[in-house]
């Protein structure tokens, strides 16, 4: 399976996929596999179609759907915001997105850890999904698992890929794609 592949599936895994605007558990209105959707101005470049007849939405529905979920109640499973919307994201745009932020991600590790692409797969596959998790900035914070990953140091990375915002198997799960590296 190629990295992009990989990428995608575990990103799905831990990040799910939902094809119409809905708040996350921290209310910030999401859409896709996790795309954070910063601003109702964000919503016309999503490829965002009417789920009935499947036609490309106008700006103006993009910006009222995005209104309506900023608007609503916070708190409810992604499934509740069908009720309220009327959009959706077809998978091929999903995919298209998702392939434009790796590349952003892939860009930003690239920087943070100079090997980061000739890394063996399971510490590549760790990072990204930390980095798509925390963002850039959130990651470049784990100084101590960045100057391990630096030394190939992979016992050390296990220990310090820990997020306190993540759920106990994302944060095993990603430890131990760490470890598959010592195993190598």
């Amino acid at each position: 399976m190629a990295s992009l592949d990989k990428e995608y599936a575990n990103t799905i895994k831990w990040e799910g996929l939902v094809d119409h605007l809905y708040q996350d558990s921290r209310g910030f209105v999401t859409v896709g596999v996790g795309f954070l959707v910063p601003s109702k101005e964000a919503t016309t470049g999503l490829g965002l179609v009417d789920r009935l007849t499947r036609e490309p939405a106008s700006r103006i529905e993009c910006l009222n759907e995005y209104a309506k979920v900023v608007r609503a109640q916070t708190g409810h499973p992604a499934n509740w915001y069908l009720q309220i919307t009327h959009l959706l994201m077809p998978p091929s745009a999903i995919r298209e997105e998702f392939e434009k932020r790796a590349q952003h991600f892939r860009s930003g590790l690239v920087g943070l850890v100079p090997d980061y692409l000739s890394l063996p797969d399971g510490p590549r596959l760790a990072l990204f999904d930390m980095a798509w998790n925390l963002g850039l900035n959130g990651l470049s914070k784990f100084r101590k698992l960045i100057s391990a990953c630096n030394d190939k140091n992979w016992d050390v990375a296990a220990v310090e890929c820990h997020r306190s915002s993540s759920r106990a198997a994302r944060n095993e799960d990603t430890a131990s794609l760490f470890l598959s590296a010592v195993a190598s």
